[in-house]
């Protein structure tokens, strides 16, 4: 499930890295134990050796269909099993990596901006906070933060927040991704939180490209424009989203796929809500495609 919000400063300060990092050493056991179930070690009954037997074994009738078929199918799964797990494993050990950086990151700024007289709250709003001359000591030394230090202090906010969502974002629909199958392995996954968003950004654009080419958009619902938006702001500064989208649509399907969607003409040219929502596309797909132009 998408999150309508950016996590709050709150929600970051208070996040437990060392049960995260417990999790990481728990899928390093669970990991080593599937390897060595799937490739040997140890010298103990492996999957690769139930494979290799099967598959030089003299099958006879049903057997050498149905049975050899699921031996081999079987021992496959172990294999699968382990990429699965080195999938996971990698993913946590990254978010642990990164969100470590996201809260030091948060620290280091709410620690900055106190020095010059900033207070940062528990949802990410920034505010002057000047003590009286009589705290101070001397109220000709007070610092007063102007409205400019004010925009950029939120700015900083703002922007941590936003990139610790983002790992977030990402972890949760990569691992999610790994455990749809209940009775299967996916084999592979992303190794990194990096992989997993261009791989996410990629897969967005393949389907929103098809969605589009069935043609129709003008006829697309409120809430099915809403998820395109959504997907947008959050695929809009991703390079695998960026570059499949605009080429695969190209420069003249991006312009009809606008003008069918803005403009469809015969007296239905949008206002209300849903006007107000094509505008926030039209700046998500603007900012995509200017993203996408500064690639190769």
């Amino acid at each position: 499930m998408r999150r309508a919000d950016t996590l709050t400063v709150q929600e970051l300060n208070d996040l437990r890295l060392g049960t995260l990092k417990t999790a990481v050493d728990d899928w390093e056991t669970m990991h080593g134990r599937l390897e060595r179930l799937a490739d040997g070690g140890d010298g103990q009954v492996n999957a690769a050796d139930l494979e290799k037997k099967a598959n030089a074994a003299d099958w006879e009738g049903v057997n050498a269909t149905v049975s050899r078929q699921f031996v081999t199918k079987t021992a496959k799964q172990f294999g699968d099993a382990a990429a699965e797990a080195k999938s996971v494993l990698d993913l946590l050990r990254d978010t642990h990596t990164d969100f470590t950086k996201h809260k030091s990151d948060l620290r280091s700024a709410i620690d900055d901006l106190a020095k010059r007289n900033i207070y940062v709250n528990g949802n990410g709003k920034v505010s002057a906070s000047v003590p009286s001359g009589a705290a101070a000591g001397d109220a000709n030394d007070i610092h007063q933060p102007t409205d400019e230090e004010l925009d950029v202090a939120q700015r900083r906010i703002t922007r941590i927040l936003w990139e610790a969502t983002e790992t977030d974002r990402i972890v949760a629909r990569a691992l999610r991704s790994l455990a749809k199958n209940k009775y299967d392995f996916t084999e592979q996954g992303p190794n990194s939180v990096k992989e997993a968003d261009r791989e996410q950004g990629e897969a967005d654009a393949e389907y929103w490209r098809k969605e589009i080419a069935k043609g129709h958009v003008d006829g697309w619902s409120q809430d099915k424009l809403d998820r395109f938006n959504g997907m947008l702001k959050e695929q809009r500064d991703n390079p695998g989203f960026t570059e499949l989208f605009a080429t695969g649509l190209g420069a003249d399907g991006t312009l009809q796929f606008w003008r069918d969607l803005a403009d469809p003409g015969q007296g239905h040219t949008p206002d209300g809500e849903r006007a107000k929502l094509l505008g926030e596309v039209q700046k998500n797909l603007s900012v995509s495609l200017a993203n996408a132009s500064h690639s190769h």
